[in-house]
């Protein structure tokens, strides 16, 4: 599933277990819509309006910017699926 919005949430676990306060990150809307129009091609996808960031990125972020000004596409791979 990819993130597709202007902005993302997080992160959404608790932010004094995570030392991380809640904040918006900027998003990449546009350049997600054509992740997801190229990868479609060949492989089942989604993508989400909605979608609050968890620790998996916001932790990285902490550390790569801590201004959280780098602009993100989220994408989540779903191991529960079946061939």
């Amino acid at each position: 599933m990819f993130g597709h919005w202007d902005k993302h949430k997080g992160p959404i676990e608790d932010s004094e277990w995570l030392k991380i306060a809640k904040t918006e990150i900027p998003g990449a809307p546009d350049l997600a819509t054509r992740l997801v129009n190229s990868v479609m091609q060949t492989v089942d996808v989604a993508y989400s309006e909605e979608w609050q960031c968890d620790h998996g990125i916001m932790v990285p972020l902490n550390f790569l910017t801590p201004s959280y000004d780098l602009p993100v596409i989220p994408v989540n791979i779903n191991c529960q699926g079946r061939l």
